[in-house]
């Protein structure tokens, strides 16, 4: 079987080798000084209206509003590169392109360290589920592979079985922004409540939009107890 595979993937490297999705170097779907060239989204935003906030928290007009108690973004999703990186992640499955976004994360999260936002090591970091029939097709879950390149460099243990996705919702993009939240209403259920109470929370989804899927599963979280959950995401897009 180990034979059978090599040769595989020999044959897959030689009909379509893999090349730097930017600048076409072989070997890597990103090179280094590529990764390099994404901006990082370098403004905090309000997790519901989305103009400037401090540290991304909700504004005073959005505060009773927002199940997140702050919002923190990688980069751009807008930018040509960003965007055929995460294509390429999710529907290719090209899974390889774990490491090169989560590095984005990872350099979000050590800005952030230094602006001592960060919560202690007790935090728990949570992936946005799917629900299992889409990750039985995709084969995987996208923010559960970013989730496991940040915990290499930061103390937070990783939790998948506190919440689960119990609704087989369509694809959000296909929607306006009231149109997301029926969509998602009560999509999450928090199944070991046990593990959540009191528990800062860092929740990780690949794209922001309008917010409706981080705060849908906040909502529940803080419902099962939680102290304060953090957004996190790859990377924001256009409403």
């Amino acid at each position: 079987m180990v034979n059978f595979l090599k040769i595989k993937n020999f044959l897959l490297d030689l009909l379509f080798p893999i090349k730097c999705l930017d600048c076409g170097k072989e070997g890597v779907w990103i090179c280094n000084h590529c990764l390099d060239t994404i901006p990082s989204f370098n403004h905090f935003i309000c997790p519901v209206c989305q103009r400037p906030s401090s540290n991304g928290q909700p504004c005073p007009d959005c505060q009773k509003k927002s199940a997140l108690n702050s919002l923190w973004i990688a980069t751009n999703y807008q930018h040509p590169l960003v965007k055929k990186l995460i294509t390429n992640f999710k529907y290719q499955r090209v899974r390889s392109l774990a490491k090169p976004l989560g590095q984005l994360l990872v350099k979000l999260l050590n800005n952030l360290q230094v602006l001592n936002l960060l919560p202690d090591s007790s935090t728990l970091l949570i992936p946005v589920p799917l629900y299992w029939q889409r990750e039985r097709q995709r084969g995987f879950n996208q923010s559960n592979l970013l989730v496991k390149q940040i915990n290499k460099h930061f103390p937070w243990k990783i939790n998948t079985s506190a919440l689960k996705r119990v609704k087989n919702t369509q694809s959000q993009t296909q929607f306006n922004a009231k149109e997301r939240q029926r969509n998602i209403a009560n999509a999450f259920q928090v199944i070991r409540p046990n593990e959540i109470k009191n528990k800062q929370i860092i929740l990780l989804d690949d794209v922001f939009t309008t917010g409706a899927t981080l705060q849908e599963a906040a909502k529940m979280l803080h419902r099962a107890g939680a102290k304060q959950v953090y957004g996190l995401a790859l990377a924001k897009r256009a409403n």
